[in-house]
């Protein structure tokens, strides 16, 4: 991304009066037709729009590189999304935990995993190998709970689920095994002291 720097003015020149929106034509000298004027107040005003960009994302201009605003918009995205240090998720947990009047529960490694919705309906998890969660206790139908499993730092715990787990199509979720990944289960309790949910996941 850069300015043109040969046979450029060093001002841009002024930009006329706004008329009706329209799109770039060849014309048809047939029908008298004209084509579209490629004006230089157009091209500065695309180049600029583009130098802002990858101005906005800390960038230095490339004449070399040809991919810059990708690389800008990029940035830009990634840099909008927090990280995880970065984001009250304590609060989160505790604001869950007192709309639904229960206190968060250290689920403890086992084979496998025992949950029950008497000792809560907010659930964490921190495991060194993959791991079954284990057919659910005090199923309320229709309550909302949730279980937030964070992966250790080689990551690759997969989880698994005991019958009582039901899902759309029986597609169980899929955790994301990355290294110190947080997969967030949120569901419901079923009739049957059956249980069901849909996972999401944050790096």
């Amino acid at each position: 991304m850069f300015f043109p720097d040969r046979l450029a003015a060093e001002t841009p020149p002024a930009v006329p009066a706004v008329g009706t929106p329209g799109f770039f034509t060849h014309g048809n000298a047939g029908l008298d037709v004209p084509a579209t004027p490629v004006e230089s107040w157009w091209l500065n005003m695309v180049t600029q729009e583009l130098a802002a960009v990858v101005a906005a994302a800390g960038l230095t201009r490339d004449k070399t590189n040809n991919a810059q605003v990708v690389q800008a918009i990029n940035a830009l995205i990634t840099a909008g999304v927090p990280s995880l240090a970065n984001v009250a998720f304590l609060n989160q947990v505790q604001s869950f935990s007192k709309a639904q009047g229960s206190t968060a529960k250290v689920l403890t490694a086992a084979s496998p995993v025992a949950i029950d919705f008497a000792d809560s309906n907010l659930f964490t998890f921190a495991p060194a190998t993959s791991f079954t969660l284990g057919n659910p206790g005090s199923v309320v139908n229709g309550r909302p709970f949730m279980i937030i499993v964070t992966q250790p730092v080689g990551g690759n715990c997969a989880w698994g689920f005991n019958a009582n787990w039901v899902f759309e199509d029986n597609e169980l979720p899929s955790p994301l095994l990355t290294a110190n990944a947080l997969n967030i289960f949120i569901g419901t309790g079923l009739p049957a002291s059956k249980a069901t949910g849909r996972m999401i996941s944050i790096v």
